[in-house]
């Protein structure tokens, strides 16, 4: 089991690393492109298993080096490495004057797919639970709802900009939405509870924000 865990985690990581060159290559810069996606891919890792390691303390008192198994040890917190990742993609991608929201568009469904394989693994890793595959079927109705929503939301009336970033700002409010539902029905704490209220708020603002929204739904003048 442990055997199927790392590679599913490696080819995971792999495929992400795959697709995400695959698809930006031609609009970026390809050094600095892999240069960004490797530093996205060490921080959501690191940013994971130090924020997992941080919440369970003790879980990994056998050796320091187990903080930093990430392919062959169980153990992850999906929420802190991917704020982990963002926070660090603000700061590169502005210091190098990338337009963000786009290249946060492009990036949207192929890390949901890359979510699902880690879900998986982590799955096998850990073993088969009522909250695990929960957690993996929430992951999939969100990569379906992506996918259809994808290349699509232009055509969207209501949405009368256009502009890249649609995609990644709905699944930032459709995945803490669902999340939350989850958490209260799983019996989850109020801090968490609240953390996914207000990414929620935040992403529907961004949203508002990023398009003419405000202005169709006589938000503003």
């Amino acid at each position: 089991m442990v055997v199927i865990y790392s590679v599913l985690r490696i080819l995971a990581v792999a495929l992400f690393l795959y697709l995400a060159w695959r698809k930006l290559r031609h609009d970026y810069d390809e050094e600095g492109l892999m240069s960004y996606l490797w530093m996205f891919m060490l921080m959501f890792l690191i940013g994971g298993r130090l924020v997992y390691g941080m919440v369970h303390w003790g879980v990994w008192n056998d050796s320091v080096w187990d903080w930093m198994a990430v392919f062959t040890k169980s153990g992850f917190d999906y929420f802190g490495g991917y704020f982990i990742a963002m926070l660090f993609s603000f700061f590169y991608l502005s210091s190098r004057s990338w337009k963000i929201w786009n290249l946060a568009e492009d990036m949207t469904m192929i890390f949901v797919v890359f979510m699902l394989m880690m879900l998986s693994a982590e799955i096998i890793g850990s073993g088969f639970s009522v909250e695990a595959m929960l957690w993996l079927v929430w992951m999939i109705l969100l990569a379906v709802v992506v996918n259809l929503l994808s290349g699509k939301y232009r055509s969207f009336a209501w949405y009368k900009s256009g502009k890249k970033g649609f995609l990644f700002l709905v699944a930032n409010i459709l995945f803490p939405l669902g999340s939350l539902g989850l958490v209260v029905f799983l019996g989850g704490n109020w801090m968490m509870m609240g953390a996914l209220i207000a990414w929620c708020l935040i992403s529907v603002l961004g949203l508002v924000m990023l398009g003419d929204i405000a202005e169709n739904l006589k938000v503003s003048k």
